[in-house]
């Protein structure tokens, strides 16, 4: 490194360009090959071996409430922002029945998005909570409430 420091920056560039060049060039032949001639490669690129899927590895698609736990879950969204989870709970006890936990979803800057997950202790209670107080209007807002996809309820993602 101290011997560079004499040189000029064009001298240490044209001697960088002549040691970068160095690696570069044709392959030698490869020794384990005879003949030379190379196979073609298959058609649409890098040909992977497939693993066959058990019949036990796939998850059983549930068609109803869990009847392990008893719980039920939805999600609550287009409401006010300036609404908080205990509200959320205090309505939805008076209205549908009791509930295990009210979760409310956050933007970054700490104001609420307006939507809400909500687990009821009952089966179906999300049943009903969605059948009752979908379109419901909240500050002149009508709420929406659905149960959410089958990805969120078997914890995939």
């Amino acid at each position: 490194m101290s011997g560079k420091l004499d040189q000029s920056l064009d001298e240490i560039l044209s001697t960088r360009r002549q040691t970068a060049r160095r690696g570069r060039g044709r392959r030698a032949p490869n020794p384990g090959k005879t003949n030379g001639a190379t196979a073609p490669p298959p058609v649409g690129g890098i040909k992977k071996a497939t693993k066959l899927v058990r019949a036990s590895a796939r998850v059983p698609v549930p068609t109803g409430p869990a009847a392990g736990n008893g719980e039920s879950k939805i999600i609550v969204s287009n409401l006010p922002p300036d609404v908080n989870e205990t509200q959320i709970k205090e309505y939805f006890v008076k209205s549908v029945g009791p509930i295990k936990r009210v979760t409310l979803t956050y933007g970054p800057n700490g104001a609420s998005r307006g939507i809400a997950t909500i687990i009821f202790s009952k089966p179906g209670g999300a049943n009903q909570a969605a059948s009752e107080l979908n379109g419901l209007l909240v500050d002149k807002r009508p709420m929406r409430a659905r149960s959410p996809p089958l990805s969120v309820i078997l914890g995939i993602l």
